[in-house]
């Protein structure tokens, strides 16, 4: 928004508002700017959730009818193609970069999947629990990947280029996304946690000792806080 109210300043005061317009309204540039603004302000609120819906929410798609309905329950009429027109231009103010990954879109996705895939499981209670994990993980992010490190290599003490070939797997959102669930899934049911974690496994092709290695260590480092 911050973009768009810049790059609207800018064309009106290049395009529209030279100073005897102004003048002669008895207003200035920035003034006719924010007037236009106000008027299309709920419309680009809807657009923004909207395109939020797609990034995120994949199965729960907020679509036009849906926006129309909201609009006319705040007393806008709008057609169809402005909300087009509203969504097309915040996505070419983003230049269309809207989705940055994150380790917990990484874990909500694969949740969504694992609820398709089979109905029973408990995906709401996972995502709850998976925010919770992932944020004791960041806290906790330097000593759990040491300790991953050391579980893998076997070593107390891992060489510079076994802590150089590491630094790809701290930085993969998809193997963090499966860990995650995966310690969820054994704080919510450890008796069906090995289920889970054989489907994530299908999923993305990460093997179960990988997943299982960074869940146990995780759990550990939990344990220890907790003592």
């Amino acid at each position: 928004m911050l973009k768009h109210i810049g790059n609207l300043l800018s064309q009106q005061k290049s395009e529209v508002c030279d100073g005897s317009v102004c003048e002669a309204k008895g207003t200035n540039y920035e003034e006719l700017v924010f007037q236009n603004l106000r008027e299309k302000f709920r419309l680009f609120i809807i657009s923004s959730v909207q395109i939020a819906s797609k990034v995120t929410l994949h199965t729960s798609v907020i679509g036009n009818s849906s926006a129309l309905r909201y609009l006319h329950l705040v007393g806008i009429d709008c057609p169809k193609e402005k909300i087009l027109q509203s969504e097309l231009l915040i996505l070419k103010t983003l230049d269309f970069r809207v989705n940055v990954p994150n380790p917990l879109s990484y874990a909500e996705t694969l949740l969504e999947v694992l609820g398709h895939n089979d109905p029973t499981t408990p995906v709401v209670h996972l995502h709850h629990l998976c925010r919770y994990v992932l944020q004791f993980v960041y806290l906790q992010r330097e000593s759990i990947y040491s300790s991953l490190l050391m579980a893998v290599t076997g070593r107390l003490s891992p060489s510079p280029n076994q802590w150089a070939k590491f630094v790809s797997v701290t930085e993969d959102c998809m193997l963090l996304g499966v860990g995650v669930i995966a310690v969820a899934a054994f704080i919510y049911q450890t008796s069906a946690w090995e289920k889970v974690v054989e489907e994530l496994t299908l999923i993305t092709g990460i093997s179960a000792k990988s997943i299982m290695d960074f869940a146990h260590v995780t759990l550990v480092h939990i344990t220890k806080n907790n003592v």
